[in-house]
C-alpha cells in the first residue's frame, strides 16, 4: 500500500496553497468566469405540492473557488480526482445536511423531509477549474386527517446563509391541487441553474422564503391564483 511520508505532506500542502492563491488571483482576473463570481454559492428549489405529499427539489451549484475547497476533502493522497462512488457518497452525505436546512412547515407544524435522490456533478469552469452541481430530491408526507381542508405553508432555505449567490424558488401544484395567495411564483429562470439569465446578474434573485396555501379542487372564492413570472396565472396540471 502507498503510503506518504512528512514529506509528501508537506509538498502535497504546499500544492494545495499554490492552486488556493491561483485560484484567487485568476478570479480577480476573471470575475464573469462563473456568471456570478468565482466564490459564489446558488441554489434553486422547486417546491410540487399535493393534497397528501411534497416533492423538493434542491439544487446546489457551486463555483469555481468553494468547489475547490469541497473538493480538498474528497481527493486521495495522489491529488487524484474523487470517482463515482467517492462523489455519490458525497452528494448522500451533503443532500442529508441540506435538509436540515430545508424548513416546511404546515399550519405550524414542521413537516419531516426524507431523501429519495441525490447527485454530484462536476463541471468544468473556467480555465479548465471544476465546478460542483448538487443535486437532491426530498419528500414529506402530509398527514391524511388534512386532506380535505385548506393549509397554510411556509418553505423557507436557510443553507449558506452567510454566502452571496443566485437563490430561485418556484411552486408548482400536483395534479388535483390548486396553490393560492403565494409570494412564490410558478415559473422558474434558470432551467435549474443551467442557464442563468446575462441580464439579471447585477441583481441576481433572493428568494429564500415562501408562503403559500393549497387545497383540493379549483382555487376558493376571493383567493389569489397562483402566478408565473410574467404575471399571467398558472395553468392547473
Amino acid at each position: 500500500m502507498k503510503t506518504i511520508g512528512p514529506t509528501g505532506n508537506l509538498n502535497r500542502a504546499a500544492r494545495l496553497v499554490l492552486t488556493a492563491a491561483c485560484l484567487i488571483l485568476f478570479s480577480f482576473g476573471n470575475l464573469n468566469a462563473h456568471p456570478l463570481g468565482n466564490f459564489t454559492i446558488n441554489h434553486f428549489a422547486r417546491l410540487e405540492v399535493g393534497t397528501d405529499k411534497i416533492k423538493l427539489r434542491y439544487v446546489v451549484d457551486m463555483a469555481e473557488i468553494p468547489t475547490f475547497q469541497e473538493l480538498q476533502s474528497l481527493t486521495t493522497n495522489g491529488g487524484d480526482p474523487p470517482n463515482k462512488n467517492e462523489l455519490d457518497a458525497f452528494a448522500a452525505r451533503k443532500s442529508a445536511r441540506y435538509s436540515d436546512g430545508l424548513l416546511l412547515v404546515l399550519d405550524g407544524a414542521r413537516l419531516p423531509l426524507r431523501l429519495l435522490a441525490s447527485r454530484a456533478v462536476l463541471v468544468t469552469g473556467a480555465g479548465g477549474l471544476q465546478t460542483l452541481r448538487i443535486e437532491s430530491d426530498l419528500a414529506a408526507t402530509i398527514p391524511v386527517a388534512t386532506q380535505a381542508v385548506v393549509r397554510r405553508l411556509r418553505f423557507e432555505d436557510q443553507n449558506y446563509s452567510d454566502r452571496i449567490g443566485w437563490r430561485e424558488l418556484v411552486v408548482t401544484p400536483l395534479a388535483g391541487t390548486s396553490l393560492f395567495d403565494c409570494s412564490a411564483y410558478g415559473t422558474n429562470l434558470t432551467d435549474e441553474l443551467k442557464a442563468y439569465p446575462s441580464d439579471m446578474l447585477t441583481a441576481p434573485l433572493d428568494e429564500r422564503t415562501a408562503e403559500l396555501s393549497f387545497a383540493g379542487g379549483v382555487v376558493p372564492n376571493g383567493a389569489h391564483a397562483l402566478l408565473a413570472r410574467d404575471g399571467r396565472p398558472v395553468a392547473a396540471p
